[in-house]
C-alpha cells in the first residue's frame, strides 16, 4: 500500500478557542471550589457564633445560616477569582501556544504545556484507537478534541482540545496509523 501522506507535518490546533477554553475551564472550577467551601466556611462561623440559646427559631436559624453562607460564598469566589488572574490566566495563554502535535515519520509528536513541558513521542503500532471528545464548555466555545488509547491497558493520551477540523484529523491519522503501524522505527 503507498503511503499519499506527507512523512512531517503539522497538525492545525485553533490556540486562541483552547486559550479561551483553558481559561474559562480554570475560573469555573476555581469558582465552584472558592464558593463551596467559602459557602461551608462562612455558615459554620457564622452559626458556630451563636450559642442554642440565642438561635431561637428556625428563622433565626435560617437566616444566621444564609447570612454566613453567602458572605462565606462571596469571600470564597473573590479568592478564587483573585488566584485566577495570579496564577491561571497567564498560565492558560502559555499553554495554548506551546501546544504542538505533528506527525514525524511514523511517530506522532505531542508537545504539551507552558510551565511544565510534557513531550511525547509515539509510535503509531502503539495507538490503538481515535476519538473525537467534546465536553459541554467545549460545545459552547465551538471546539472539538481528540484522544487516543494506546495499547498495554486503558492508557488515553489526549492531543489536544481544540484541534482544527477534528473529525477530518481524527480520519486522516487513523488511516496513517493503518499504513505506517507496521513500519520499523528510523534511525
Amino acid at each position: 500500500m503507498t503511503d499519499p501522506y506527507p512523512r512531517e507535518f503539522e497538525i492545525a490546533i485553533e490556540r486562541d478557542k483552547l486559550c479561551r477554553y483553558l481559561r474559562w475551564h480554570a475560573i469555573l472550577c476555581l469558582s465552584v471550589v472558592g464558593v463551596s467551601f467559602g459557602g461551608l466556611l462562612g455558615t459554620a462561623a457564622r452559626v458556630g457564633k451563636h450559642t442554642i440559646y440565642t438561635i431561637a427559631t428556625t428563622t433565626d436559624f435560617a437566616y444566621q445560616f444564609f447570612i454566613g453562607a453567602s458572605s462565606g460564598a462571596l469571600l470564597g469566589m473573590l479568592i478564587a477569582v483573585i488566584l485566577y488572574f495570579c496564577f491561571w490566566h497567564r498560565m492558560a495563554r502559555r499553554e495554548a501556544y506551546g501546544t504542538r502535535v505533528s506527525v514525524e515519520g511514523q511517530f506522532l509528536r505531542i508537545i504539551k504545556g507552558g510551565t511544565f513541558l510534557h513531550d511525547r513521542k509515539l509510535h503509531f503500532r502503539a495507538i490503538v484507537d481515535f476519538a473525537c471528545f467534546k465536553g459541554p464548555l467545549m460545545r459552547r466555545l465551538g471546539i472539538c478534541g481528540i484522544q487516543m488509547q494506546t495499547s498495554g491497558g486503558n492508557h488515553h493520551v489526549m492531543l489536544s482540545a481544540a484541534v482544527a477540523d477534528a473529525m477530518t484529523v481524527r480520519d486522516t491519522l487513523s488511516k496513517i496509523d493503518r499504513i505506517r503501524e507496521d513500519e520499523t522505527p528510523e534511525t
